[in-house]
């Protein structure tokens, strides 16, 4: 490391951070000069580890109180400059280089750098991007306040300055029950808050997000009403509460007052997209689908509001206006322009499987000649990642293609894919071909988490129609409609998924 750069001092609070805390150091390594970890009270491996990594780890009783825990940790940093990361967190691996670079000719005294917040999805990863103050010179006088959504105030508009400098958030992924945990604890400490400071429309905002998190919609509205009422000025995060607000009037379908907080809404914040792409999915709830139209056109003018300083959601202005497009255009039977803005989501988006598939599957459905059709696909600008011909394999092998299904998987790897999603896409020929105990082999052999639940289910199907034809034939007792009704009850659950697909809370 450069002897004439600042000194960086790593600060973190953890508990029970065994499985993260390695990958959050090792982003830093050979950026930060010493790492400093507060632990909360972990009963895992974490302190171990923390040991192992740190330069300093002091231990201290949980309290229910985030800054108190964080400005402990700046108080043992002896560095020129703090960064401060969660053990959910990443540096991102291009930006380490440009961050030293920054503070080395820094004339501010603290930076608002870009928090990815990501989780997977069926239509790709998700992502929510939000600034936040995690660099600033060590000054005693700059420290953390809150219980909890802790924030430095202390640095004065004049002194801070923003940066493309990127910290990728894991913490939306993987354990539900974990993430229900938090919420019910921030709910706790969040509800203290508010008896002793009514009035913080900040700390009523995010009771409001809790809430949200746990589907507690009714609930939430309550302390987002409170919030709005006391707002006076238009920060970020103001644009963002609009969102979620009109988010859980459409979860409970009460559209007259989604419809008027969007209106306010957009007249504060006229060039947040993510309030446009929401008036769109307003009219699409209703069936106003010709009026659905304009918004998400407009979300497409504007593009993705993450550059604008928003707490905004990455696909509003490009992918996701394209897929909600299509899906309007394919409802109201114009099929060239559905099959136009499907295509343009997947170009915007190669993970979104979905929108490469009704492309794809339009274009096949159109062709006399299966290697015509191919040839269209594979041509188009839009296929340049190896989900795509993943994708394309497994609308062959749908469509009994089965060798030009496995030469696009073989193709799939060369370009890339992984190995897991290769062998799911094989699993998938296997049961198509018939083979639904090689399918299975297949995938007991997987790891759990590279299983596709859709596929899944279809297996579980294929199965139900082996045992219900056996215990039916020349028994009148197992009536045929049973399997209808097992899988009428599959198509209702998935159906109350999909319903249940949310924006990124």
């Amino acid at each position: 490391m450069d002897k004439t750069c600042p000194r960086l001092s790593l600060c973190m609070i953890v508990r029970n951070e065994q499985d993260q805390l390695s990958r959050a150091i090792l982003s830093v390594r050979g950026i930060v000069d010493e790492i400093v970890i507060v632990d909360t009270g972990s009963t895992d491996h974490t302190i171990t580890l923390a040991k192992e990594l740190s330069t300093l780890l002091v231990q201290i009783r949980w309290n229910d109180h985030f800054s108190e825990a964080r400005n402990l940790s700046l108080e043992e940093a002896t560095g020129d400059w703090i960064l401060v990361m969660d053990a959910d967190e990443t540096l991102h691996p291009d930006d380490g280089p440009r961050l030293l670079k920054m503070i080395g000719e820094a004339e501010a005294d603290g930076y608002f750098v870009e928090i990815v917040n990501q989780i997977a999805s069926s239509s790709g990863s998700q992502e929510e991007h939000f600034p936040a103050v995690r660099l600033f010179r060590n000054d005693p006088a700059y420290r953390f306040t809150g219980a909890i959504h802790e924030q430095i105030r202390s640095i004065s508009a004049g002194n801070l300055a923003t940066s493309d400098i990127r910290f990728i958030h894991h913490g939306n992924e993987g354990d539900m029950d974990k993430i229900r945990n938090r919420s019910i604890r921030n709910i706790r400490i969040l509800l203290k808050e508010a008896e002793q400071r009514p009035d913080d429309e900040f700390n009523l905002y995010n009771l409001g997000v809790e809430y949200t998190v746990l589907l507690q919609y009714k609930e939430a509205i309550i302390p987002f009403e409170r919030a709005r009422s006391l707002i006076r000025d238009k920060q970020p995060w103001v644009a963002r509460l609009y969102k979620i607000l009109v988010y859980c009037y459409l979860k409970i379908e009460h559209w007259e007052q989604a419809h008027s907080i969007l209106e306010k809404g957009i007249g504060d914040f006229p060039d947040y997209t993510d309030l446009y792409y929401l008036k769109g999915m307003l009219f699409t709830a209703q069936n106003k689908y010709k009026e659905a139209l304009l918004p998400f056109y407009h979300c497409l003018a504007l593009g993705d509001a993450i550059s604008s300083g928003y707490l905004a959601e990455k696909g509003m202005g490009t992918d996701k206006a394209y897929f909600a497009l299509g899906s309007i255009y394919e409802a109201l039977g114009e099929k060239t322009r559905s099959q136009l803005c499907y295509q343009n989501t997947f170009q915007w988006n190669p993970a979104h499987v979905e929108a490469g598939r009704r492309w794809m599957v339009t274009v096949i459905n159109e062709q006399t000649d299966i290697r015509s059709a191919i040839q269209a696909i594979v041509t188009s600008p839009a296929i340049k990642h190896p989900i795509a011909w993943l994708t394309l394999a497994s609308i062959l092998a749908e469509k009994r293609e089965f060798t030009l299904s496995r030469y696009y998987r073989k193709l799939a790897l060369k370009q890339g894919a992984s190995i897991s999603a290769v062998k799911m896409a094989e699993v998938h020929c296997s049961y198509l071909e018939g083979g639904i105990k090689k399918a299975l082999t297949r995938l007991y052999s997987m790891d759990n988490k590279a299983i596709n639940c859709n596929l899944l289910e279809g297996l579980i199907l294929h199965l139900w129609n082996e045992r219900y034809t056996k215990l039916t034939e020349g028994n009148e007792k197992y009536p045929s409609s049973l399997l209808l009704r097992e899988r009428k009850d599959l198509a209702q659950h998935r159906l109350q998924n999909q319903k249940n697909e949310r924006l990124f809370i």
